[in-house]
């Protein structure tokens, strides 16, 4: 997408902004194009974000046929990242039905852009990982979400404080009986764009 890059003043991808100056310029910059403010945030690296999915034991995905060959692909991409043996942990088949994943093997499932609609299907694997997460979350008792903070903080780069956490805790019920909703920009009114050579995608801001 798109966007001005304030502070530096001039336009670019929006993920450029974290690049350019960390959290706290794309928090600045998500503020200036779409006047939302974000009150805290939590981060992962590949790294985290593969413990995090083994602290859970893993989670039941249904990988579509046309996602194998791009799933493997990846897998071994993540191999050569971990140090582990290049050919290990890829998938065999892929038929739509849900297969149980490990945190490299879910990895490589929310990385690639090249099936369906590039990267909005890529973000749309990936919102899906997370309300299975969230699913599966529902289904340990408190005791071992305690276990799981303490092995998921230090993975994470955080604003929310461990205390807070802990209060979250407490009304985590009262949230499951909510239906997460997700939205994004563009919506439909958008074009592909060309800027430097590099593609993007355009919209109107002065419209919205």
């Amino acid at each position: 997408l798109y966007v001005y890059i304030p502070h530096k003043e001039y336009w670019d991808k929006i993920n450029a902004s974290y690049a350019y100056g960390g959290v706290n310029l794309l928090f600045d910059t998500i503020e200036k194009n779409f006047s939302l403010d974000i009150d805290q945030y939590v981060m992962v690296d590949f790294y985290s974000f593969i413990n995090v999915i083994d602290i859970l034991g893993g989670i039941d995905v249904d990988v579509q046929e046309e996602e194998l060959y791009w799933c493997n692909q990846y897998i071994h991409a993540n191999n050569l990242l971990l140090g582990d043996d290049e050919f290990s942990d890829y998938l065999s088949i892929a038929d739509g039905s849900y297969q149980h994943l490990n945190g490299k093997q879910v990895l490589a499932y929310s990385r690639f852009r090249y099936v369906g609609n590039a990267d909005f299907s890529r973000t749309e694997r990936q919102r899906k990982v997370m309300n299975i997460v969230f699913n599966k979350i529902k289904t340990v008792d408190a005791g071992t979400v305690l276990k799981l903070l303490d092995s998921f903080l230090p993975e994470v780069t955080t604003s929310i404080p461990y205390e807070e956490f802990i209060e979250i805790l407490s009304i985590l019920p009262d949230m499951f009986e909510y239906e997460i909703v997700s939205w994004g920009l563009p919506d439909e009114d958008f074009k592909y764009i060309t800027v430097n050579g590099q593609s993007h995608i355009g919209i109107d801001f002065s419209y919205y």
